[in-house]
């Protein structure tokens, strides 16, 4: 059974994790590939699927070089300036995963919770601050930096065990690559394939915190 006071240090991913905002991302990625086509849109949509946990700025730099073959640094910009507008607002009002606010709030003082994002890290400490939450984390971490670096950045140490709780393919490569014990959260996830990948592999999979903490 899991019991979280085992673990000194434990790194978050957000979308999924702690906010159910996978949906509003891809929304927004959507609206702004269907500026060109619905084809592009739905191509765009679903790579973006299938790269969780990458950064906005490799997924829109990859829409308009590859799929729409137009590197217009103008362009791109003016894409990731409006994708950032749509999301930062959906994401201050946006609910919690199931069960979150319960684990963050019984979480023991001597736990240090780090997140590490593929969301803009600007915007994720602006949107944790309005949520009332930053404090509750030892250091809110996001792109441009990928989730190695991250984690390399934060140089936690490997005398303890420390847990990864993520909802994509990459969160569980980044955590079997610095050997951290890794939770799957399926509730909200939308890489596709989650069950049959995670079938043979020694990790915890739950829908949310409720019920990996049986609320």
């Amino acid at each position: 059974m899991f019991d979280i006071r085992e673990y000194k240090n434990i790194v978050l991913d957000c979308d999924g994790v702690i906010l159910d905002s996978n949906e509003i991302k891809t929304k927004a990625f959507y609206e702004i590939a269907a500026e060109y086509s619905e084809n592009i849109a739905k191509q765009f949509v679903e790579y973006h699927k299938k790269a969780g946990g990458v950064s906005r700025f490799k997924k829109i730099r990859m829409l308009f070089e590859e799929l729409l073959e137009r590197p217009d640094e103008d362009l791109i910009q003016k894409a990731i300036e409006k994708y950032s507008t749509i999301v930062k607002r959906n994401l201050i009002a946006c609910n919690y995963v199931d069960g979150f606010e319960e684990f963050i709030e019984n979480c023991p003082k001597s736990t240090k919770l780090f997140v590490a994002s593929g969301g803009f890290e600007d915007e994720l400490k602006e949107v944790f601050k309005q949520r009332g939450i930053d404090h509750k984390f030892e250091k809110i971490c996001g792109s441009p930096r990928d989730k190695y670096q991250i984690i390399d950045n934060l140089k936690l140490s490997r005398k303890e065990k420390i847990l990864f709780v993520g909802d994509s393919k990459l969160d569980y490569e980044v955590a079997n690559h610095y050997n951290f014990d890794f939770i799957f959260l399926y509730g909200y996830t939308e890489f596709g394939d989650c069950f049959r990948f995670f079938r043979d592999k020694q990790v915890i999979i739950r829908k949310n915190w409720a019920e990996l903490l049986n609320l």
